[in-house]
């Protein structure tokens, strides 16, 4: 409820005048027991609550200090959370395929194994296809992804070089 936008649709109807005292007191009811869920729930809840839902928004879970706070914790269930992540990379919402490649870009930047993961649960290549997208905010985000994993190779790369002796 809270992901869906319900909190603003409620701060809408306290706003109006109702002939009904039960109607107005139930809205005020539901309103404040949201706002409690909203305080106790962590970024990380609200994340994994956010991709369940299958549709992706820009929020401030989906932040470089988000990912460099909680990577590890996407290690939970067998990485099910970028499961879900690849998967919405099907999704027909251009905002959603958007942020999702965002985020597989940072989970890739961020996370020890962030590459070798995406790669074994087949998100490389279906990330890569984004890059063709029609809509050039998703190109851009597909591209970046993949550069982040590029940039990954190359200090991979220019460590090798300095322990090989010439």
């Amino acid at each position: 409820m809270i992901n869906s936008g319900l909190l603003k649709v409620l701060s809408s109807l306290e706003g109006r005048k109702w002939n009904d005292d039960d109607l107005e007191n139930d809205i005020r009811v539901v309103d404040q027991t949201l706002q409690k869920a909203v305080a106790v729930l962590s970024s990380f809840e609200r994340y994994s609550a956010e991709i369940l839902s299958g549709n992706l928004e820009w929020s401030p879970v989906h932040s470089e200090k988000f990912w460099r706070e909680n990577n590890l914790k996407f290690e939970n269930d067998n990485f099910n959370l970028i499961r879900a992540l690849i998967s919405l990379l099907d999704s027909q919402d251009e905002l959603t395929l958007e942020v999702a490649c965002y985020d597989l870009g940072e989970f890739m930047r961020f996370h020890p194994e962030g590459k070798r993961k995406l790669m074994q649960l087949g998100g490389k290549t279906r990330l890569m296809s984004k890059m063709t997208h029609a809509s050039p905010k998703v190109s851009k985000q597909a591209l970046l992804a993949v550069q982040k994993m590029m940039v990954q190779n190359w200090e991979s790369l220019s460590s090798q070089q300095a322990n090989v002796a010439f």
